[in-house]
């Protein structure tokens, strides 16, 4: 990638990729983060040519193909369109595409279209019980981009399969596919609920046979040492008391009497019981996002401390906007070089913003998870601290992927500073164990 230079596993890709859209419809491109997988799928746009050609993406990552486009393809090239996933949805957009026959459809980010029941899934890929002209109807061979196309659950797989016309599904529906290849499912009133994946090694065969995915430590021989580590984070006895407070109101609402809740929330295993009793995710949402506010005050002081008096340019995640603008006006009065970037900026904005502070010798980032986790370099920093988790792996090594990536001298960190107990050591080992699940057909 450096001085528009392709690297020989790059150019494997597109030769892999290019020979198997000749037989297949459909290709997934699954190499880790930061490996120029938008390079690949340039380069393989190129070589089918045409007359039309799409790229879906999120909003935020149109100016990054744009800039993309002008660096690999400056020279003669298909009509390209570009445009976002919520275009997509806008029915008139949507009207003007379905008129066009590409020749080739580049989504990036493909796992953003892991359910039927989503309007951008059903506006691109459509769905089996539906009747309507789809974006993807509309072209010839379809490349999916994603560092994670198996976001949590096997059955997420099947849009893309179903899409694709993969062999893996042939004469499948959804729930027969489940059953098939899911280690757990039952039928609910809300649907079809499924965990784990049957026969991993199987699955990965099939899936390979149009897929491709590299890991940055076995083409890339130059990129520095990462680590990851865990910066143990004490709860007070202040924070105990409205923790505490706020379980009992989740707990009454869940039906339970005032002389129940003493055994719950003194159990260790308290968090069991409230997964258990909790009628709804909005309420462990509400306990999640006040253990982020609860970690401001101690993750502040040993950032104070510990961090700036050694670094001046680093990333402070956090879950939530509010979280982040607090670490931002706490970090503010130090009179820091500093940057906010959320999710409620414009994309455009975001991502001149994101280019800018890469460059500069001293800045701390601090952004939310989402706001930055997809398609941005960030080599400029080299150390991270995640003051909150989210719900899914792949957001956070998303983020991760954001500084080690092509390009980064620097031996990268990311800390993550973590309760040992309460609703995030429940996230921490739900998240071992969906990253288990998708080693065991990823890698």
């Amino acid at each position: 990638m450096l001085k528009n230079k392709l690297r020989k596993y790059q150019l494997e890709g597109i030769s892999i990729i290019y020979k198997t859209l000749q037989k297949n419809r459909g290709f997934l491109l699954a190499d880790e983060t930061g490996l120029g997988k938008s390079v690949q799928a340039l380069k393989i746009l190129q070589k089918i040519g045409g007359k039309y050609s799409l790229i879906v993406c999120p909003a935020n990552l149109k100016l990054k193909w744009e800039d993309e486009i002008k660096k690999w393809l400056p020279n003669k090239r298909p009509v390209i369109i570009i445009k976002s996933y919520n275009e997509c949805i806008d029915p008139d957009i949507r009207r003007y595409l379905i008129k066009h026959i590409f020749d080739i459809l580049i989504i990036d980010e493909v796992h953003y279209l892991k359910n039927f029941e989503s309007k951008r899934t059903q506006a691109i890929f459509g769905a089996p019980a539906l009747k309507c002209k789809t974006i993807a109807n509309c072209s010839k061979k379809i490349l999916g981009i994603s560092a994670t196309p198996i976001p949590q659950r096997v059955g997420e797989l099947y849009p893309w399969l179903w899409t694709t016309q993969n062999d893996i599904i042939k004469n499948q529906t959804f729930e027969k596919f489940i059953v098939k290849w899911a280690k757990t499912f039952r039928f609910t009133k809300f649907g079809l609920t499924h965990r784990g994946v049957r026969n991993p090694e199987e699955l990965k065969k099939e899936l390979y046979k149009s897929m491709l995915r590299r890991k940055k430590y076995e083409v890339l021989s130059e990129l520095p040492p990462s680590t990851r580590n865990n910066i143990p984070i004490e709860i007070s006895a202040e924070m105990y008391v409205e923790e505490r407070e706020l379980l009992t109101e989740l707990l009454e609402k869940a039906g339970y009497k005032s002389s129940q809740l003493n055994l719950i929330i003194d159990n260790p295993s308290f968090l069991n019981q409230l997964l258990k009793t909790v009628p709804s995710f909005d309420q462990l949402t509400i306990y999640k996002h006040q253990q982020g506010l609860f970690k401001i005050k101690s993750v502040f002081e040993y950032i104070k401390k510990i961090v700036v008096p050694d670094q001046k340019k680093f990333i402070l995640f956090a879950y939530h906007a509010d979280v982040a603008e607090k670490y931002y006006d706490l970090l503010k009065e130090k009179n820091l070089s500093l940057t906010l970037i959320t999710g409620k900026m414009d994309p455009e904005e975001r991502y001149k913003l994101i280019k800018k502070t890469d460059k500069q010798e001293e800045n701390i980032l601090v952004a939310t998870l989402g706001a930055v986790r997809e398609g941005f370099d960030l080599i400029g920093y080299a150390d991270s601290y995640f003051t909150e988790l989210d719900w899914a792996p792949y957001v956070l090594t998303q983020n991760e992927g954001r500084t080690l990536r092509l390009g980064q001298e620097k031996p990268v960190t990311w800390n993550y500073f973590l309760y040992d107990k309460g609703i995030e050591k429940y996230i921490f080992d739900t998240l071992q164990t969906k990253y288990d699940t998708i080693s065991k057909i990823l890698d």
